[in-house]
Formats: C-alpha cells, sequence, structure tokens
C-alpha cells in the first residue's frame, strides 16, 4: 500500500533522485511542485523508484492525481490505493508523462481495463534549444530578430540589466513588482508561489539564476531558472509588463545567451496552460519540442 505524506523541504534530495532520471517534465520539479503547492497541500509518496503525487489544482482547488514512473506496476498500485481510499466508477489520473502513460499500458492491456486516454495539450512542456534561438539565424527566426532589434531601437537606449544569483536581493525586487504581478487572479497566485519559491530555494541553497530588466529606474520584467543538469534549465518564472513591448522576447533571447555560455543546451519553458495568447508566444519561439503529458481515465 502507497503511503502519502506531505511535501517538506527535506524532500528534496529524494524527489530530484527519482525526477532526474526522466525528461525534465516541469510538473515533478521540487521547485515547481512546491512553489505551487496551494497552502502546502500538495502530498507525495516515493515508492520503488517511482514518484507519485496528489496536489490541488491552483485555480479549482481540485485534488490531481499524478504519477512519474517507468514502471508498470505504479498505475496498479496508485489505481489499488485510490480505490481503498474510496470506490468510484471512474478513476482520473492527470498530468502523465509519456513515460507513466507507456508503462501503464502495459498494465492496462495486461488486464484488459477499460480506459481512455487524451493529450493534455495546455500542459505539455515547451522545450528550447538555447544555441537556436540565440544564434536566431534562418528564415524560421525572422521575425523574432525583428522583434528583438525594434525593441532595442525602441527601449535600449533606457533599459538595464540586473542580474543576480542572491535570493535575498531578487526577493527585494520582487516587493517592486506587485505592479505587473497581481492583474488577475491567475497572477496574484503567480506572486503567491514565487514568494514561496524564492524561500524554499534560499532555504534549501538552490542557485537561481535571476534578471531584473529596469526601465528609467521602474522594473519592467524579470526572469529566473534553474539549471538542473548537464543538459537542462529550468524556467521557473518569466515576466514582462505588457507596455514594454517585444521584452518577453528579449528576457528569452537574454536567458539563452546566458545557457550558451554556460554549455546547457536546452531549457524548459514549460506550459500555456491552454492561453491562446500564451500558446501562440511560445510556439512563436520555435520550440525544439514538446514533453507531452496525458488523462488517463480508468473505468471501475
Amino acid at each position: 500500500m502507497l503511503y502519502f505524506k506531505k511535501l517538506a523541504p527535506s524532500d528534496y534530495d529524494k524527489v530530484t533522485t527519482i525526477v532526474n532520471k526522466f525528461e525534465p517534465f516541469s510538473d515533478f520539479n521540487f521547485l515547481s511542485l512546491y512553489s505551487w503547492s496551494n497552502n502546502n497541500k500538495t502530498m507525495i509518496c516515493i515508492d520503488d523508484s517511482s514518484l507519485y503525487i496528489i496536489m490541488p489544482d491552483y485555480l479549482t482547488g481540485n485534488p490531481i492525481y499524478s504519477f512519474l514512473s517507468n514502471s508498470p506496476d505504479a498505475i496498479e498500485k496508485f489505481l489499488n490505493w485510490r480505490r481503498h481510499i474510496k470506490e468510484m466508477p471512474n478513476y482520473l489520473f492527470n498530468l502523465l508523462p509519456e513515460p507513466s502513460i507507456k508503462a501503464s499500458r502495459e498494465f492496462l492491456n495486461l488486464y484488459n481495463k477499460k480506459s481512455v486516454i487524451y493529450p493534455e495539450e495546455a500542459n505539455y512542456d515547451y522545450i528550447l534549444k538555447t544555441k537556436d534561438f540565440y544564434s536566431l539565424t534562418g528564415s524560421s527566426y525572422e521575425d523574432i530578430r525583428y522583434k528583438i532589434n525594434k525593441f532595442s531601437r525602441e527601449w535600449g537606449g533606457n533599459l538595464k540589466v540586473i542580474n543576480t544569483n542572491d535570493n535575498n536581493a531578487a526577493n527585494k525586487y520582487l516587493q517592486k513588482l506587485i505592479t505587473i504581478l497581481n492583474q488577475t487572479k491567475e497572477e496574484s497566485l503567480e506572486y503567491q508561489a514565487l514568494k514561496q519559491f524564492l524561500k524554499i530555494s534560499n532555504d534549501l541553497k538552490i542557485k537561481i539564476y535571476y534578471k531584473f530588466y529596469t526601465l528609467n529606474g521602474t522594473i519592467v520584467g524579470f526572469s529566473s531558472y534553474e539549471i538542473i543538469n548537464e543538459k537542462y534549465a529550468m524556467g521557473h518564472f518569466l515576466k514582462t509588463d505588457r507596455k514594454v513591448k517585444n521584452l518577453f522576447y528579449k528576457a528569452v533571447y537574454d536567458v539563452c545567451g546566458e545557457l550558451c555560455a554556460l554549455n546547457i543546451p536546452f531549457i524548459n519553458i514549460e506550459q500555456d496552460l491552454g492561453i491562446e495568447t500564451l500558446r501562440a508566444t511560445k510556439n512563436h519561439l520555435r520550440p525544439f519540442k514538446l514533453l507531452k503529458k496525458y488523462t488517463l481515465n480508468i473505468a471501475s
């Protein structure tokens, strides 16, 4: 029987050890899990190199059941645990990474379980190849080259970039960001997640790379990312003032340039959450690939 416990800072090493065996699915990154845990309600279970999570949807509060595993037994264990807790006509599992789905198919086929699998396109992670985006060569990047050059012409003379790896310094700048982080309910939640992110990364001494952009002394945007291994960085937060057009592209360009210098070939810039404008913007960045996730609906 699986045993779940509340996600705690002390779980960092165990979670990270499992997650690093897979491609970097953002939902299972420890800092993401902890930062977006609504009122610290995220529960985890680690069993036989599998990571199981129960976390509240950050907008609705409804529980999300998911797991990251290559084991064909993982889905059976989770399903038995859920049946033990409560009998239901159907069991939904969300945010399932592709490896979990592949492993689950063996169990579903073997036991002839009635199930439906469908993609969660809103939660696909976008992977950029840092060298490609920083060089911006070829016709596919023509429009982005234009946007970045236009930004430099319009704003470059007054733009200043502040780089820091100090979470305490970043926290001071954060206090000045409320005007661009509290515009909608989603952005207010993002602000709370960012505060959690700053605290836990500082407590665990995880090195985070921050960039803050100022125009005439006013902070108009920032980015933050974590280097998770020799191949990948995880882009945690990137926010720009909507009134400063094309700063978003400039910020992504700067991050990719910094990662190229550090010999990190890829960055995960996370999901679009089904927001059409964000999806269009992230696709416009010409992602190298998508890390796909799925919903699994199993009839009891």
